[in-house]
C-alpha cells in the first residue's frame, strides 16, 4: 500500500550515463511509462520524529553486531567534503584508524569500518564492528575512543593520513566514473540533493580543494552530536559515557 501511495512519477528523476540520445531515451520512456501516473503524498520529517538513544536487540547467536550513529553535515553543506575525508581516515581500508586500533592492533573484530551518507536536508555517519560476545565490550569501548578522539587535539589528521585519504577518495571516484550504473546514480542523488548534477571533473575538483589544516579546523569544531547506538547479541552492552 505505502508502495503504491509513494512510488509515483511526480517529481521523480530518472538518470541516464553514457553514450544515448537524449530525445530517443525521452520518447522511450514516455512509451515504456505511459499508464504510470500520479503525484505521491508527501512525507512528513522533523528532527522531533528522530529516535535516538541505546538501543539492544536480543539474538542468541555467537555473533554480536554493533552500530553507532551520529549527526554529520548535509550534503549542501561546505562541511560535506571534509567530513567524508574524516571518515576515509576512520575506514580507509587497511590503513584506516578503526582497522588499525580495532582488529589489527587488539584483534577484537572480524569487520570494522565507518560511513558517511548524506540527504538534502540532513547527514549521518554511521560506525560497525562485529564481534563475539566476549569481545562485544572492549570492541564497543574502543570504538567509541576513536570516533570521539579525532575530534579532539591529540586525534588530529597527520600529513601521511592526509595523503593516503585524498588518493583513496580520487581513485574511488575514478573507479565510479567507469560505472554507467554507479554514475548514473550519482547524477539522480545529486539531482535529489543539490538540484543539480556534479561533473567528476567538478567533484575530483572539491577532493583537490581540501587542505590539512581545513580539515583539522573542522574536528576542532566538528560534534558527534546525538549519538544512537544499536546492538544484536545475546546480552545488553554498557555504552561508553
Amino acid at each position: 500500500a505505502d508502495w503504491r501511495r509513494l512510488a509515483l512519477p511526480g517529481g521523480s528523476i530518472f538518470a541516464i550515463a553514457g553514450d544515448v540520445d537524449h530525445n530517443q531515451a525521452a520518447d522511450w520512456l514516455n512509451t515504456l511509462l505511459r499508464n504510470w501516473s500520479g503525484v505521491a503524498s508527501t512525507v512528513e520529517w522533523s528532527d522531533a520524529s528522530r529516535v535516538r538513544g541505546v538501543h539492544h536487540e536480543h539474538d542468541d547467536t555467537n555473533q554480536v553486531h554493533i552500530a553507532i550513529a551520529h549527526d554529520a553535515p548535509a550534503e549542501p553543506s561546505p562541511d560535506s567534503w571534509p567530513e567524508r575525508l574524516v571518515t576515509a581516515v576512520l575506514s580507509g581500508g587497511m590503513s584506516g584508524r578503526l582497522f588499525t586500533e580495532v582488529r589489527e592492533k587488539r584483534s577484537l573484530c572480524y569487520s570494522v569500518w565507518a560511513s558517511y551518507g548524506t540527504d538534502a536536508r540532513y547527514g549521518r555517519t554511521i560506525a560497525y564492528v562485529g564481534t563475539t560476545p566476549e569481545r562485544a565490550q572492549e570492541s564497543i569501548d574502543v570504538l567509541m575512543h576513536e570516533l570521539r578522539k579525532i575530534n579532539t587535539p591529540q586525534g588530529r589528521i597527520t600529513e601521511d593520513e592526509f595523503r593516503r585519504a585524498v588518493a583513496g577518495m580520487k581513485s574511488r571516484l575514478v573507479f565510479s566514473g567507469e560505472s554507467t550504473g554507479a554514475r548514473a546514480s550519482a547524477l539522480a542523488h545529486d539531482w535529489h540533493k543539490l538540484g543539480g548534477a556534479r561533473s567528476l571533473d567538478e567533484l575530483a575538483a572539491a577532493v583537490d580543494a581540501l587542505t590539512l589544516s581545513a580539515v583539522n579546523d573542522y574536528l576542532a569544531r566538528r560534534s558527534l552530536g546525538d549519538i544512537t547506538c544499536v546492538s544484536l547479541g545475546p546480552s545488553p552492552l554498557q555504552f561508553p559515557a
